[in-house]
């Protein structure tokens, strides 16, 4: 993943308040009474998405507070930004982790709502690179089902990267020590220092490889990319 910023200050204040003013009116319906009605105000959607300015790619921000509701509402407030230093280390190899050698920068852009659903545009860019900053955008959707994520509007229809109360589940046995007797490619959902984290790993006789992108209450806590047995880790993930 990578980024990019707002144009002008007074518009990602106000997207931040709209992000986060909606995802707590759509997502905490349990503090309200049995016979309240449920209200939301929205103010007038932004003309166009924000532009990440690259005069800030070396500056650190302090996050908004996360809104409630589901532990991914927290990617729903406009302007929220997450620096993730990254790491290699080695499936094969003991001793502690590589040093720092990149820190990727993800901001949400952009917060759109439309009834029960929210999309969240939020790019990563790698702060270590030389240059204008070339955000990767991902979209994010919450709807009452879970949350969906794909690089342009992601369907809905299927199943949902994260539901709002995950159920752990563990990789076969066995898995990345021995030669597959089974499926090659499995997925699994683990509690992650204070972050739920989805993964995706493949196995043959010859290769393997694995991606895992963790989510807690503040945001993006970290991913990580495995080919062989190198991994990538930015930020805090298995």
């Amino acid at each position: 993943m990578r980024i990019a910023t707002s144009s002008h200050l007074s518009t990602g204040v106000t997207l931040g308040v709209v992000g986060i003013a909606v995802a707590v009116g759509i997502f905490s319906l349990a503090d309200r009474s049995p016979n309240q009605e449920l209200a939301i105000e929205l103010s007038p959607p932004a003309d166009r998405p924000q532009e990440i300015d690259p005069s800030t790619a070396g500056t650190a921000r302090e996050s908004p507070a996360p809104p409630k509701g589901p532990f991914y509402a927290s990617l729903f407030a406009a302007g929220a930004t997450w620096d993730l230093p990254c790491r290699w280390k080695s499936a094969i190899a003991s001793g502690d982790d590589g040093a720092v050698f990149a820190t990727e920068r993800c901001h949400v852009e952009s917060v759109e709502v439309h009834g029960k659903t929210a999309s969240a545009r939020i790019g990563c860019w790698d702060l270590n690179a030389k240059g204008t900053p070339k955000p990767a955008i991902n979209t994010y959707v919450m709807t009452p089902d879970g949350l969906y994520e794909g690089a342009d509007q992601p369907s809905t229809d299927g199943e949902p990267v994260f539901r709002p109360h995950p159920v752990a589940k563990s990789l076969p046995k066995g898995w990345g020590y021995e030669e597959p007797h089974g499926p090659t490619s499995v997925d699994a959902m683990v509690w992650h220092h204070g972050a739920w984290c989805t993964v995706e790993e493949f196995e043959s006789e010859d290769y393997m490889s694995g991606f895992a992108q963790c989510i807690s209450r503040h945001g993006i806590a970290g991913t990580s990319h495995t080919s062989m047995f190198m991994t990538e880790v930015c930020g805090d993930a298995p």
